[in-house]
């Protein structure tokens, strides 16, 4: 399990390193989000997907947030989101489910109990 988690963690940060034609800050934000993200096999496989890429994400939001900029009228050439709706964009683009984040727990027994 950890072997594909830390496949995707590392594809992610491949990635990451390789865009050069988007705001270096806004790529380790979801790159960030994205390794923080990824701790199930669910959330792995769709960060590697090899239909996804973090770049076709990353255009996409300057594009929502030049619309944003001419809907709005502020006369600049791009706007912008809170964090938080970044993160959301990011997980809808890759497709991830709140159950693909969902860690099933295991029941612990103190063992104390048992002394």
């Amino acid at each position: 399990m950890m072997e594909l988690i830390n496949k995707a963690r590392m594809h992610i940060t491949e990635e990451s390193l390789k865009i050069d034609k988007v705001d270096k800050n806004f790529v380790r934000l979801i790159e960030e989000h994205l390794n923080d993200i990824c701790t199930t096999e669910g959330v792995a496989n769709k960060l590697l997907d090899p239909k996804k890429s973090l770049l076709d994400f990353c255009k996409k939001c300057q594009d929502e947030a030049r619309k944003k900029a001419r809907v709005n009228g502020t006369g600049v050439q791009c706007a912008g989101f809170p964090d938080s709706v970044y993160y959301e964009m990011a997980e809808e683009y890759y497709n991830i489910l709140p159950e693909d984040k969902e860690v099933v727990t295991t029941n612990v027994i103190d063992i104390t109990s048992l002394l």
